[in-house]
């Protein structure tokens, strides 16, 4: 969780000083916290495990003349129940406006990075990392002058293998999410929205003294969220 709170203070100052790198043309931004009510499903070759691990999210934007975009966001699943150290999910994406009619309402490429943490305990617990590349497919479609219904789907083809101490390497890592839900704009500078987000990554262990087997991390549920818009 502190990973989470100082990725997300840091990538929200970073959103901030960029500004003036972008500033091409109006800019408009906005800075939120979530609630994400996850189920956490882990299940291998050898265990499934399944627990309510609801936890706190933070995410920040900034959009440039309505064309480029960058964003940062984390979110963690609170595994304190296992006594095991939190599932955390991070990214940071920069966005480009394939097609929009209006600011609320476009379709979007983003290219990014992900780092994510997770815990195997099949054979002997192991808190893994890893990282890489992400693409976003993002939509927004306006339906009212005060709502607007968002999604996007995000693939992580080729994550980072890692290494233990004790020879094993967790390789094959890949992962993917997705996200929709609606947004009601309850003031000028506030929204307020709610949705569904899943997160899944995938692993093979290639053990060194024993049988390699694969398994899947798997982060789903409904979310609550608060923006202020500037």
């Amino acid at each position: 969780m502190f990973k989470s709170i100082r990725f997300a203070c840091f990538a929200l100052t970073a959103l901030v000083l960029a500004a003036p790198a972008f500033a091409v043309g109006p800019i408009d931004g906005e800075v939120g916290l979530v609630w994400w009510q996850t189920d956490f499903d882990r299940s291998t070759d050898i265990e499934d495990v399944s627990i309510d691990a609801g936890a706190p999210g933070f995410r920040g934007e900034l959009w440039f003349a309505s064309k480029v975009g960058v964003r940062a966001e984390t979110f963690s699943s609170d595994l304190g129940d296992l006594n095991e150290e939190d599932a955390e999910y991070l990214s940071a994406d920069v966005m480009f406006r394939l097609f929009g009619v209006t600011d609320n309402n476009f379709l979007a490429l983003g290219l990014g990075w992900s780092d994510m943490d997770f815990t195997e305990s099949g054979v002997l617990p192991v808190l893994v990392e890893t990282s890489g590349p992400r693409a976003t497919l993002e939509a927004r479609i306006g339906v009212a002058s005060m709502v607007q219904i968002f999604g996007h789907y995000t693939l992580m083809p080729e994550l980072d293998d890692y290494d233990n101490a004790a020879g094993d390497v967790f390789a094959e890592l890949e992962g993917q999410e997705y996200q929709v839900g609606v947004a009601w704009k309850v003031a000028p500078f506030m929204d307020l929205r709610a949705g569904y987000r899943s997160q899944t990554l995938e692993f093979t262990r290639q053990m060194a003294a024993a049988t390699d087997y694969s398994g899947e991390v798997d982060s789903t549920g409904f979310l609550l969220g608060l923006g202020f818009n500037f």
